[in-house]
């Protein structure tokens, strides 16, 4: 039992929802006494309950069985707990970010630009922490030859990031430069995100359009990096993947896509400000700026539905 506790324990914070469910289904929990049962079922109906409806709601059936040839008085007050918590169940995988897991990319210098980011996380009611760019000077990392200063600068701060989030066992990252501007519904869109319980980023900023439109869908080939959730399984296998040189942190995350399990939302659910950026900037801004002008027009979604 004991080993099953643990597994649950370290797939949970690795956002491992897929392996969950997996144990969950494989596991035969008849062979431990009825209390055992109750306390694996009650364990896995708190992972899965805000993860996966369908099956959470099986195992609150199998749990309810139990329950009622449990004549203790523990049983009796999880069964009262039970019934009252079930149909809270909602679809959806819900995300929390707060200080220790929202990020915000910036050199510092720019205090307008800081300011800025401030008010828009005040909006969505997001604390967050301001996490410190890096100049070309300053990298600890290889990386491939053909990067500017600049490049390099923003992908150490972005590996940096999900160095944190292993060493500080972190689930999922809101990870943002300091230009990123929100979809003023981006909270709303994102709770409807139930595609898969075992995702690895979810590209709220993307280059380019989607057929499928406000709805989510796999990423394929979707650059940028200015707003990504990050899972700690796909932090982990960028920093295990590209450990001996890295590359540029949009190109390794479109490696990273071919897993087959990277989601974007189109229009996008972030864009970028398109001013000199603190965190990275180049010539391609303008011409970035004009190509994402244009694809928003082609489906008639204004720029206002940004908060700027």
């Amino acid at each position: 039992m004991f080993t099953l506790i643990n597994d649950l324990k370290l797939k949970s914070q690795q956002n491992d929802y897929n392996g969950i469910i997996k144990l969950y289904q494989n596991v035969d929990l008849t062979k431990y006494s009825k209390l055992k049962q109750l306390e694996l079922y009650n364990t896995f109906l708190k992972l899965l309950s805000t993860h996966n409806k369908t099956i959470a709601i099986e195992c609150a059936e199998k749990m309810k069985k139990v329950l009622l040839m449990t004549k203790t008085k523990i049983a009796n007050d999880t069964l009262t707990q039970y019934n009252q918590n079930i149909n809270n169940l909602s679809p959806g995988f819900k995300f929390n970010f707060n200080h220790t897991n929202a990020f915000i990319i910036s050199l510092g210098k720019d205090t307008e630009r800081m300011k800025s980011m401030d008010a828009r996380m005040k909006h969505f009611n997001i604390k967050y922490t301001f996490w410190k760019g890096i100049y070309p000077n300053e990298l600890v990392d290889q990386f491939v030859h053909n990067l500017s200063g600049g490049e390099k600068g923003c992908t150490q701060a972005h590996l940096n990031i999900y160095k944190h989030m292993i060493a500080h066992k972190i689930p999922y990252a809101l990870i943002l430069e300091d230009d990123a501007c929100f979809d003023r519904e981006w909270l709303q869109k994102l709770s409807k995100f139930d595609l898969d319980y075992s995702w690895d980023i979810i590209q709220l900023n993307a280059s380019e359009k989607e057929d499928k439109k406000h709805q989510w869908v796999k990423a394929k080939e979707q650059y940028m990096a200015a707003a990504n959730i990050v899972s700690y399984k796909a932090a982990a296998w960028i920093l295990k993947n590209f450990k001996d040189i890295y590359c540029c942190i949009d190109w390794m995350t479109t490696r990273l896509q071919l897993q087959n399990h990277s989601y974007t939302y189109f229009p996008w659910l972030a864009i970028q400000e398109y001013k000199i950026a603190t965190v990275q900037a180049n010539e391609k801004f303008e011409h970035d700026f004009n190509k994402m002008k244009g694809l928003l027009k082609e489906i008639n979604y204004d720029l206002k539905n940004y908060l700027y």
